[in-house]
């Protein structure tokens, strides 16, 4: 995927107006609609922008090789030009998909996407874009994105893209699996109890949290520095539960999201999450919790099963939700004791780091 110059936002209106030229410039419904063209006239993207009442500027921009982008500017956002920071999309129930955000000028941000004409058909036929950091999400209704995306592919074909029915489809984007110990050989509990109050109904169908969420666990694992982690696509492993899932070199781990859990639960859910690998466990188990650093009313829990295999050993804790609630972190290994400790603790110290941006 080519990822679009300085030159697209320039077109838009939010950055210096340099390389750039107008060919030609048309309203679509509510977008405002160009194609541009380099210093010496040659054609290089068509781009469409449309300005919310959040004060954010949404634009989607198609190059001469049909590769396209959505970006975001905001005046009031400050970024060191270079900036990489991972968000997490879905247009109405999607499975969220996990991408990098470059800063490109210091009030705005791309997002390359993918090759695919199903998620070309996802933004045209869509009625909402969600947009999630690891601490805020953002919604961008897609009021006329069915003829301006139209007429956008258009524009760029016209001007000297490619001629295809459609943009191309790309591979699996989560690749193959990894040659680890996955999910499913390792023994864990499927999902945490959900505590019975009505305040803390399921909610893991939520495409918002789930956004919240993979977005989160994305920064997180990079913050963390943890090498070879691949986030889960929705078919892999479905018998492993949580708003965003992946593996790592050494096991794996899920976040799940409690958006209102009152105290009380909380106190109770070290014991629900240890509960709940026992029930699964078929070997020797055993449990303990450790220490949270003078938190207190935070779960911090570990428990271990002896399998035909190895030992599984499974870490919990909790860390509280900015807007409500908490997030459960869980990983879980069939490696050595020392490396699902140093696993738990870089991911650990990477939440509050994170979390608390």
């Amino acid at each position: 995927m080519k990822i679009l110059s300085v030159v697209v936002l320039a077109a838009v209106g939010f950055a210096v107006q340099a390389h750039s030229a107008v060919i030609d410039k048309f309203k679509v419904r509510n977008w405002n609609v160009a194609s541009y063209s380099d210093d010496a006239g040659a054609f290089t993207h068509c781009a469409a922008s449309a300005e919310y009442r959040n004060g954010i500027t949404l634009i989607f921009s198609i190059n001469k090789n049909l590769g396209w982008s959505i970006s975001f500017s905001n005046p009031s956002w400050q970024y060191e030009i270079g900036d990489t920071f991972n968000v997490a999309f879905t247009v109405d129930r999607m499975e969220p998909v996990s991408e990098a955000a470059n800063a490109i000028t210091a009030s705005g941000v791309e997002i390359a996407l993918a090759d695919s004409g199903q998620l070309f058909r996802k933004f045209r036929r869509g009625s909402r874009l969600r947009v999630a950091t690891e601490n805020q999400i953002y919604d961008f209704n897609l009021t006329g994105t069915d003829e301006m995306l139209t007429v956008l592919l258009d524009c760029a074909r016209q001007n000297g893209g490619r001629e295809e029915e459609e943009t191309p489809v790309a591979s699996n984007r989560f690749g193959p699996a990894p040659t680890i110990p996955t999910p499913r050989s390792i023994p864990t509990p499927t999902s945490l109890p959900r505590p019975g109050s009505s305040s803390n109904r399921d909610s893991s169908g939520d495409p918002n949290l789930k956004a919240e969420a993979t977005a989160l666990a994305a920064n997180l694992l990079s913050t963390a520095k943890v090498s070879g982690f691949r986030l889960l696509a929705p078919s892999e492993q479905p018998e492993l539960k949580g708003e965003a899932r992946w593996t790592v070199p050494q096991g794996l781990g899920t976040i799940q999201v409690f958006p209102a859990m009152s105290k009380e639960d909380e106190k109770s859910l070290g014991g629900q999450l240890v509960a709940g690998h026992a029930q699964v466990c078929k070997g020797k188990f055993s449990s303990g919790s450790l220490p949270d650093d003078g938190k207190d009313d935070r779960a911090r829990v570990y428990s271990t099963c002896e399998t035909d295999s190895g030992t599984v050993k499974l870490y919990h804790f909790t860390v509280p939700r900015a807007s409500g609630g908490i997030y459960v972190f869980t990983t879980g290994s069939q490696g050595s004791e020392a490396d699902v400790k140093k696993l738990d603790g870089d991911i650990r110290a990477a939440a509050y780091q994170v979390i608390a941006k």
